[in-house]
């Protein structure tokens, strides 16, 4: 039994939601990371015999479902009396849906199975959608300003640590490559991280019915597409672009096919949360004065690791799972660099006030160019080869490099007609 809000002392409160969001944040992203939606997911569609399309599709079903959360339930998540349990809910809800795919992978045949993961995974994007505008609120209603950043650091920086830890556990055991066995507890695993993590929410003070913010609007978003040139070459580069993280569910087929170690999915879950980790932790210093260039080169990354994909797919005795890991690194640092120089740019040539609708439309426009991506080269893949599939996506990389370029150059050719 835990004193009530009133009869603690603010900066006993303070360290107590602070440690409280470290411990959520650690949990929710090793989960994230265990039972990802860009690897482990199309893996385990992919075993399961579902078409490449299909297979692909994991992560903008994801995005779909957080999209419509975001849409139908952003008021009602603003006016919600106590914000944690929004956040605990919706984490117990994703809780129990990766706990629904793993029985399905276990206990129905291949068909049904495939068509309750693509299920869940809309329940899991809606649980995605509520829990983050949520968490939003807790953070500004419990969390002081200038404690944010360092939160949602440590959270990051933890999480990917506990990821490893967690994933050093699958490698010793060797769980087989293609048993269903190993995605499933991966997935229940997973689902375990979020219920401990549902559970350290609840147990934050929050103040009832103050709000902390409130939920962007689409249509202002559509307003704002009319008046900033600069908008709409960024929303055009968004939907290129998505291209840098729909590689990944294709690499996750493609090494599917070419690796068959008992530990090869464990390793490039690894490979990819140490990635996204160090480029975090990297960026961090060199993000604010070079933006342009980390933005540039996240599309150069992406054809890297695509190219050394190719390179490995032509020599048979280089299809090992350590020789594939680089890829889903290098993927990874490409990936967490395009996310954060999008969201830096947009801070820097978006008001205030502008920034909530402007981020919602961008969101919404990377998820339904990341559901066409996957769908049409899904059906290159299946059509053909899966190295067909990772050339188109090359050539869409090739044409990202343009778009940035596009986005970069307008605010000087602005400032030098304006002159």
């Amino acid at each position: 039994m835990t004193d009530s809000p009133e009869k603690q002392s603010a900066p006993a409160m303070l360290r107590r939601n602070f440690g409280l969001g470290i411990a959520n944040g650690t949990l929710v992203d090793a989960s994230d990371q265990i039972a990802s939606a860009n690897i482990v997911v199309p893996w385990l569609l992919h075993a399961l015999g579902a078409f490449p399309f299909i297979s692909s599709a994991a992560v903008p079903l994801v995005r779909a479902g957080q999209l419509a959360a975001g849409i139908a339930a952003g008021p009602v998540v603003v006016r919600a009396p106590l914000a944690k349990q929004l956040v605990g809910g919706a984490t117990l809800v994703k809780a129990a849906a990766l706990a629904g795919m793993a029985l399905a992978a276990w206990l129905l045949p291949p068909l049904p199975a495939i068509a309750v993961i693509i299920a869940l995974l809309l329940l899991v994007g809606i649980a995605n959608g509520l829990g983050g505008l949520g968490f939003r609120q807790l953070a500004a209603k419990a969390i002081p300003a200038e404690r944010r950043g360092a939160l949602l650091a440590l959270r990051l920086a933890a999480g990917g640590g506990l990821t490893v830890i967690l994933l050093l556990f699958f490698y010793l055991q060797h769980d087989t490559p293609r048993s269903l066995d190993g995605y499933g507890w991966k997935l229940l695993l997973g689902a375990a991280c979020l219920v401990l993590g549902a559970l350290a929410i609840l147990l934050f003070f929050e103040v009832r019915g103050a709000r902390g913010g409130t939920s962007p609007s689409l249509a202002d978003g559509w307003r704002l597409t009319k008046t900033s040139p600069w908008f709409r070459r960024y929303l055009s580069m968004r939907a290129v672009a998505q291209t840098i993280d729909m590689a990944v569910p294709f690499f996750a087929m493609h090494a599917a096919n070419v690796t068959d170690a008992s530990h090869a999915l464990g390793l490039f879950v690894a490979a990819s949360t140490i990635g996204g980790a160090l480029a975090g932790l990297g960026l961090a210093r060199v993000l604010d004065r070079h933006v342009h260039l980390v933005l540039r080169a996240a599309p150069l990354l992406a054809l890297a690791a695509t190219a050394y994909a190719f390179l490995l797919d032509a020599h048979l005795g280089w299809r090992t799972a350590e020789a594939y890991a680089p890829v889903f690194f290098v993927a990874a640092v490409a990936g967490q660099s395009y996310w954060l120089a999008c969201d830096t740019l947009a801070l820097r040539h978006l008001t205030l006030a502008e920034l909530p609708a402007g981020s919602g439309l961008a969101g919404a426009v990377a998820s339904v160019s990341a559901m066409v991506m996957a769908f049409v080269f899904g059906l290159i893949a299946h059509g053909s080869h899966m190295l067909a599939s990772l050339a188109a996506l090359a050539l869409l990389l090739v044409l990202s490099l343009l778009y940035v370029e596009r986005v970069i150059r307008l605010p000087a050719r602005a400032a030098a007609q304006a002159a």
